[in-house]
């Protein structure tokens, strides 16, 4: 009995499910990347940076899921999205929400 043609096919399969999986993947919307490169523009960041700034992001998201200030976290990170603005070399802007947030982990 060949059994080549079914791990060949096996393996074939399951390449074809990663890249739909990363077709899928590309399509949503990090909401961090978004945070990130927006502040990219206000300092000249580049990509390393923004990578950096990704896992900083992630880090107080776990902080927050710890906390259960979820909410207020993802109220923050939305708002700076749709409505932060650079003021000098920083992106700002929805004090409010961020003072829900570090409300909350305090």
């Amino acid at each position: 009995m060949n059994v080549l043609p079914t791990k060949r096919a096996a393996r074939l399969s399951a390449l074809a499910a990663l890249a739909l999986l990363g077709a899928f993947a590309a399509g949503c919307s990090n909401p961090y990347v978004e945070l990130c490169e927006r502040g990219a523009i206000c300092r000249g960041a580049n990509d390393l940076d923004i990578d950096a700034c990704v896992i900083e992001q992630e880090s107080r998201a776990d902080v927050a899921s710890i906390w259960g200030c979820d909410d207020q976290w993802n109220s923050y990170v939305d708002c700076m999205v749709d409505r932060g603005s650079c003021s000098g070399d920083k992106l700002s802007g929805c004090d409010d929400a961020k003072d829900q947030w570090k409300r909350c982990v305090e």
